[in-house]
């Protein structure tokens, strides 16, 4: 049996094995460090999510706002947009009834020379939202017709200019009105548009893609007044549009006809809304704000604030619709015929609007 004495030097060995006792081994700074290391990286993903989470809700607010501002100053009607959160689909016109009816009515602009108020454009938007299915319905400027609570009849384009003489925004009651009767159609909205909000909506949206099976060419149309370049073309194939591009594309005329430009103007349309809904556009802020812009300057409708909110979410919730596309015309089956009373002017086969009410009413039912 071994033995120790006190004071010895096995003595000062135990003494100072049992005062290390129960203490942390030395390897305890190369465990806390990775851990303090991770906490404060931990902190510092913190800070640069908030700061990502911030200048989100910066721009999506600053967005929300503008588009508040924008709806204000577009609607005739005015309204909230927050009115439609105490509003459902169904208080949409036309949304019980499976059909909702928007009136399009382009122009050149206000105060600009050439006819700034009279329609070049006037097109029905027909959207069946529950089968998925949109007709785009083109009348041509020429038609001669009864102007609704007057006494006379004018060229169709002209009641816009009529209407506006009565107080702003009654241009676009009139049409709305002139154009049901014509089509036979509840028009439950309506909506103006300027040479402007085609040409920049296009520039924001980065160009929009068209084919054409034949080149195309506009040789007499801008020459005197030096637009478009004076003479202008297109290629055949795959063409990219920038808005002045297709602004010009959309109001050739001269080398065809009205006609033709009304099916090259549905040809535009379709290609803005397929780039407009596009997730690129979507999700890009820039893009939306510059677009906002462009509508408030350039766009005018009836609809309530709340009204274009729940529209939007309408036409955004289409799914690849089915697209149906007439234009009437002079043609075999185009339902007009011309004349000239002092001047040109169209008129409804059999002096009524009995078959163009049939053609309105069963667009969903023809082959396309």
């Amino acid at each position: 049996m071994a033995y120790y004495y006190p004071g010895s030097k096995e003595d000062e060995f135990i003494s100072g094995k049992l005062k290390t006792m129960g203490k942390k081994p030395a390897v305890k700074n190369l465990e806390e460090e990775p851990t303090e290391k991770l906490f404060k990286s931990k902190n510092r993903f913190k800070k640069i999510a908030g700061i990502l989470l911030l200048i989100f809700l910066l721009v999506g607010g600053a967005l929300f706002y503008k588009t508040s501002n924008l709806i204000s100053k577009i609607s005739f009607s005015g309204g909230s947009i927050f009115g439609g959160l105490f509003k459902d689909m169904e208080d949409v016109k036309g949304f019980k009834e499976g059909r909702i009816n928007i009136l399009l009515v382009g122009m050149r602009g206000q105060n600009i020379p050439g006819g700034s108020l009279l329609a070049d454009t006037i097109m029905v938007i027909s959207v069946k939202n529950k089968e998925n299915k949109v007709a785009m319905l083109s009348i041509p400027r020429d038609l001669y017709t009864e102007i609704p609570g007057k006494n006379y009849s004018r060229k169709i384009n002209e009641a816009n200019v009529i209407g506006e003489e009565a107080g702003r925004g009654e241009g676009l009651e009139l049409m709305k009105a002139t154009v049901s009767n014509v089509t036979g159609l509840p028009i439950h909205y309506a909506v103006s548009a300027n040479f402007d909000a085609l040409r920049d909506t296009v520039d924001v949206l980065g160009g929009i893609n068209i084919y054409r099976e034949q080149p195309f060419y506009e040789g007499k149309q801008f020459v005197e007044g030096g637009e478009c370049g004076g003479e202008f073309s297109l290629p055949a194939g795959d063409v990219k549009l920038d808005g002045e591009t297709a602004l010009c594309y959309t109001r050739a005329r001269f080398a065809t006809s009205d006609f033709d430009r009304a099916k090259r103007q549905q040809e535009v349309l379709l290609a803005i809304k397929e780039k407009a809904l596009s997730v690129g556009t979507l999700s890009d802020f820039g893009k939306l704000n510059n677009l906002i812009s462009v509508m408030g300057n350039n766009i005018r409708t009836d609809m309530r604030s709340w009204e274009m909110q729940k529209l939007f979410g309408v036409l955004k919730g289409l799914d690849d619709p089915e697209i149906y596309r007439k234009v009437f015309s002079t043609a075999e089956d185009g339902l007009l015929y011309s004349t000239n009373n002092g001047s040109y002017i169209l008129l409804p086969v059999g002096e009524n609007y009995e078959k163009i009410h049939q053609a309105c009413a069963n667009i969903f039912e023809e082959e396309q």
